[in-house]
């Protein structure tokens, strides 16, 4: 008589217009249930704070890689008057997976570039100021701290969760004067060795880039460096530069 009753309900709540869920994961009105969980990539919300539609996004980044729904741009965006922020975007075709925000500092900082690895993976670059660089280094990173001089403009190297652009491992990256404060190194480019090895860049460095001391370089304005970072960007293993030269 009981599955007799429920059966009469069920159907008029069908000729009403209800609909029924049965049991299982609550779900809010973002897609995500309420346990926090997220539907698999193709169809989780897009979170965009940028503003900025596909186009958009492509047609005012510095660099980009990839394609489909494993494509990426890295650029800049003005969120508030006069201050132009990085981002990184995730895109596929028309849709943005999302889009972050990685500072809000009061002076410039820059997205510079996207690399990808074989896993899907994206390692990016800012180039950003000594003075109110905006960005945290991840704990443990090789250079996580700046004593800065003036306005100098350095690096920052992350690693992103490709999911939703959450830094993983990020470090500063800069050289230094004879009293071990910051100076500019800008890196250019990014290398990937893939299945989670070393990660190496190429940068144009001033003053002395490390690990090297004032005494093993040249007096050229601008130096070459290349360095080789750890996959969690908390050790150097080794540098190299076409102007330096480490005693023996």
């Amino acid at each position: 008589m009981i599955k007799l009753i429920t059966r009469y309900i069920l159907l008029a709540m069908i000729l009403a217009g209800c609909t029924f869920e049965p049991p299982g994961v609550p779900v809010n009105d973002t897609g995500s249930d309420v346990s926090g969980r997220q539907p698999p990539d193709s169809q989780a919300p897009a979170t965009n704070a940028c503003g900025l539609d596909a186009a958009q996004l492509r047609a005012s980044n510095n660099a980009t890689i990839g394609s489909g729904s494993r494509e990426y741009v890295i650029g800049n965006v003005e969120i508030e008057a006069g201050n132009l922020d990085p981002y990184v975007a995730r895109l596929n075709g028309s849709a943005v997976l999302w889009c972050a925000i990685y500072s809000r500092a009061s002076t410039g900082q820059t997205g510079e570039h996207v690399s990808l690895a074989a896993d899907g993976t994206p390692w990016v670059v800012f180039h950003t100021s000594t003075n109110d660089p905006g960005l945290t280094a991840t704990e443990g990173a090789y250079q996580s701290s700046i004593v800065g001089i003036g306005n100098e403009t350095i690096s920052y190297l992350a690693r992103l969760g490709p999911d939703n652009g959450a830094i993983e491992a990020g470090t500063f990256v800069h050289s230094y004067d004879k009293n071990r404060r910051a100076r500019e190194l800008l890196i250019r480019s990014v290398h990937l060795t893939g299945g989670g090895g070393p990660v190496v860049v190429q940068a144009d460095a001033a003053r002395t880039p490390p690990p090297f001391s004032r005494d093993d370089c040249s007096d050229k304005n601008t130096l070459d460096w290349t360095g080789t970072f750890n996959p969690d960007l908390t050790q150097l293993l080794g540098a190299s530069s076409n102007d330096c030269q480490l005693d023996d």
